[in-house]
């Protein structure tokens, strides 16, 4: 499996290597989706890539977020339905099937300078592409275009046209664990992007950019592969027994029994 390299890492910098005269007023927009404020500003280190429904092949190469979302939800959706009986005081409840799991979250995409061609030479003190700046100035447009690539289909002309489902996406949020394995690195699809411009420069370049993602798990991969429910087992795996057993060692029972 791809991961991304160090030329699409974005790590954490130094605020003393910020450009001459971008101090804290340069991050305000921002530091909301910071994950850490301090002495350091902290970037993501989440990032997403897309593979192949059909053999499980990258895609593209991975995209890594500027900012760590200052949110994330993960919903669940549990398929118990009402079982309406005539005359009862309430319906009985009747497990179907479950809808799985959908991750939502904002992301937050921001460049304080205007790329290298639209400044005046007068005032190109810091150039945006140096090393330093280019943390600060990512290309907005690219990113918002990979992220609605999740969300096409290919096709391919020949004495048919055939059409290829959207990939799957591939997400690391480090730290999570989101995965039922308890691992940080989950599998879905892309169900919406919406993108918002919050800000712009004068020449309608975009400046700042939310863009609310949703993502849905699949259990399906490669074709050929065996489908893999997850079961209650499953669900109720090591990192949560092991929680459990500190909290029985401690108090002598666990919070769902003896």
């Amino acid at each position: 499996m791809a991961t991304p390299t160090d030329k699409t890492a974005l790590l954490g910098i130094a605020t003393s290597t910020l450009p001459s005269g971008a101090g804290a007023g340069a991050i305000a927009p921002i530091a909301l989706s910071l994950a850490t404020l301090g002495d350091e500003a902290k970037f993501s280190t989440m990032w997403m890539q897309a593979i192949s429904p059909i053999d499980g092949s990258t895609v593209c190469e991975p995209l890594q977020l500027q900012w760590m979302p200052e949110t994330l939800t993960d919903s669940m959706e549990i398929g118990w339905t009402d079982k309406v009986i005539p005359g009862a005081s309430a319906s009985l409840q009747q497990w179907t099937h479950n809808g799985g799991r959908t991750w939502s979250f904002d992301l937050v995409m921001f460049r304080y300078m205007r790329r290298k061609e639209m400044m005046p030479r007068t005032l190109l003190i810091e150039d945006p592409e140096a090393a330093h700046n280019e943390r600060f100035n990512v290309n907005i447009p690219y990113m918002i275009k990979w992220l609605r690539a999740m969300a096409m289909p290919t096709y391919k002309a020949g004495d048919f046209v055939s059409v290829t489902s959207p990939p799957f996406v591939q997400m690391c949020v480090p730290g999570l664990k989101l995965a039922t394995d308890g691992t940080d690195i989950v599998t879905g699809v892309m169900k919406s992007c919406d993108v918002v411009y919050n800000k712009t420069f004068r020449d309608g370049e975009p400046r700042m950019v939310t863009v609310t993602l949703a993502i849905k798990e699949v259990v399906q991969r490669k074709q050929g592969d065996p489908i893999r429910m997850v079961g209650h087992g499953d669900a109720f795996g090591d990192p949560v027994k092991a929680g459990l057993a500190a909290v029985k060692g401690t108090y002598g029972k666990t919070w769902g029994g003896q």
